[in-house]
């Protein structure tokens, strides 16, 4: 929904899409302008060999395609969170050193214009400390429990380390 919409905003040529489903896989290609299409990222990877892979998947299987792309040598982006469980995350980063390839989190809020200009007027010396935050932004889809948390509410965790620096302690109600 928002991935393949923002590459022609970037300085990127889209070398192939990849889904589960060919047709989808085949969809994606047309209509953001992929000269190739694949249901088996594996093969896409090792036909295409890419510089960089977008892994924008359910985040159970974060961990094993991010994986398997930087074993081949592939700088890797992918959707938060970054695995589905500190495991699956601690393996990307230890594939990715061992790889020296780039492993990156699309926590994109903190480059928004607006954040980026808010936090440099708080920067300023005479605005003073920064004592709270609220963050409120829509959502497309609704989502409930845990998955709201990891695919929505990441992004408030991450405005605050944004803002304040790293956290010490959280609550929530």
């Amino acid at each position: 929904e928002n991935i393949y919409p923002s590459l022609r905003y970037c300085p990127v040529d889209l070398a192939a899409t990849c889904a589960l489903h060919e047709e989808n896989a085949r969809r994606n290609a047309r209509w953001f302008g992929a000269p190739h299409y694949y249901d088996d990222f594996r093969k896409m990877l090792d036909v295409e060999k890419p510089e960089a892979a977008m892994v924008v998947v359910n985040a159970s299987m974060h961990a094993k395609m991010a994986c398997e792309a930087l074993e081949r040598g592939i700088d890797v982006f992918m959707e938060k969170p970054p695995g589905a469980d500190l495991e699956g995350a601690a393996k990307i980063i230890e594939t990715a050193k061992k790889n020296k390839k780039l492993a990156m989190v699309g926590l994109q809020k903190r480059f928004a214009p607006a954040c980026v200009k808010a936090k440099e007027l708080m920067e300023a010396k005479d605005f003073g400390p920064l004592r709270h935050i609220q963050t409120k932004f829509c959502t497309g889809r609704m989502i409930s429990g845990e998955d709201f948390v990891s695919e929505v509410g990441i992004h408030h965790l991450d405005l605050a380390r944004f803002f304040f620096g790293e956290v010490d302690s959280l609550s929530a109600v």
